[in-house]
């Protein structure tokens, strides 16, 4: 067998990756992008802009901020099951409103009154887990965004794989929230949600609810739902409070 020079073996294989396109060699395609809001970052699939959204990771110190504020909260320590927390972005607002627990008797609400300013994202998660017993209730969440229409149902599940897990919802646009949608299932779906909507021109507004029956499509994954808004009505959301009892 004839043999080359080892010189000329490398070079040839230099010439051959040197004329494969920079666009061939890449073997792992970016799936992700960074987003800045209300000063804060976050890592999220490049179809979030489509989907109005997606579940993100939560920062470790983010999280345990908000599990050293469970530790005051009575409902809370006494085992509330279901109880989430959530946060809303105003246009005119730099940065995030405070971090707000979704227990009426606790009182709070996200956004603003009185200064005609829209929401135009919102963050949810689990407050923490009462028990294995639980596990695999869902929660999702939708929004209905001016100019935008209806995002996609982003689910939380209540475990603790997913006990850090969030669910940011935006538009590329900041469009204004017009409805907001909580759907669950399981445990869930049994007890009672309640809430209410600031609307543009309208001020505070309760929410509405139905129970899904079997002619809806198979694989449907939800029970229930209770939304606060409106659609086609041009009102933006400027600020909520939502709870489970």
């Amino acid at each position: 067998m004839r043999r080359f020079p080892a010189f000329l073996a490398v070079a040839v294989i230099g010439f051959i990756g040197s004329a494969v396109p920079a666009s061939a060699q890449t073997t792992a395609i970016e799936t992700t992008k960074t987003v800045v809001l209300g000063g804060e970052k976050f890592v999220v699939p490049k179809s979030a802009d489509q989907m109005g959204g997606a579940r993100v990771e939560m920062p470790t110190e983010s999280m345990s901020e908000l599990r050293r504020k469970e530790a005051s909260i009575p409902s809370m320590r006494s085992g509330g099951l279901g109880h989430i927390w959530y946060r809303a972005l105003s246009r005119s607002s730099s940065t995030w409103g405070p971090w707000i627990y979704s227990n009426s008797a606790e009182g709070g609400f996200a956004g603003t009154t009185g200064q005609a300013d829209p929401i135009v994202a919102v963050q949810v998660l689990w407050g923490s887990l009462p028990g294995p017993e639980f596990s695999g209730m869902n929660l999702g969440i939708r929004g209905h965004w001016r100019d935008f229409g209806y995002g996609s149902i982003f689910p939380l599940s209540y475990d603790e794989n997913n006990a850090d897990k969030a669910v940011i919802m935006y538009t590329p646009l900041l469009q204004p929230l017009e409805e907001l949608a909580f759907f669950d299932t399981g445990e869930l779906a049994e007890r009672s949600s309640q809430g209410a909507a600031h609307i543009s021109d309208v001020g505070w507004q309760g929410g509405d609810q139905r129970y899904f029956d079997e002619g809806w499509p198979a694989g449907w994954p939800w029970e229930h739902v209770y939304w606060i808004g409106t659609t086609g009505q041009a009102r933006w959301i400027e600020a909520f409070w939502f709870d489970l009892y």
